[in-house]
């Protein structure tokens, strides 16, 4: 017999008694108590429109690159042209990450647009691109049409315009 087909079954052993370890130390702890307040998500949580909203990671993974290869053959192309691309799409971001921005400290959002709702955002980016292109709009028509969205849905002022990208 070889040495590994001998030590297999003293390490699924070791595994199981640290296994049964730990579910003896969680089931002391008994019964714990939650609010939603002490996570400071109370008030995002009640009357929230998302808890409706159904994921379908297929079809939503279907219809975020169908959106993304509409743009992406839509805008000028080529390495000189990516600040104008981000420039035209930051807005979608922002929408698609409702609301969040760049911090232009860190550079970071603290969210990702590919994690966003499929009714309530997702399907709305992707008619609004898909309208763009019906219409042969211009680059700055694409960034016009979700600056309305962000307006429309509160994350942007009209008169605000300024998108870090």
């Amino acid at each position: 017999m070889k040495k590994q087909e001998k030590e297999a079954p003293i390490v699924n052993q070791a595994k199981e008694l640290e296994k049964l370890k730990l579910i003896e130390a969680a089931s002391e702890l008994g019964d714990v108590q939650l609010e939603l307040g002490s996570f400071g998500i109370e008030d995002e949580v009640e009357g929230a429109e998302f808890l409706d909203d159904v994921q379908n990671p297929k079809e939503f993974h279907k219809l975020y690159y169908a959106m993304r290869s509409l743009i992406s053959a839509n805008l000028p192309k080529g390495v000189k042209n990516e600040k104008l691309r981000r420039f035209v799409t930051e807005p979608r971001r922002v929408f698609l990450n409702q609301g969040k921005e760049i911090d232009p400290e860190s550079g970071l959002r603290g969210s990702e647009e590919k994690m966003t709702y499929l009714e309530s955002h997702l399907k709305i980016a992707l008619q609004e691109v898909m309208q763009w292109v019906q219409s042969n709009g211009s680059a700055l028509d694409l960034r016009e049409r979700f600056h309305k969205l962000n307006v429309k849905y509160g994350y942007k002022e009209e008169s605000d315009t300024d998108y870090t990208y």
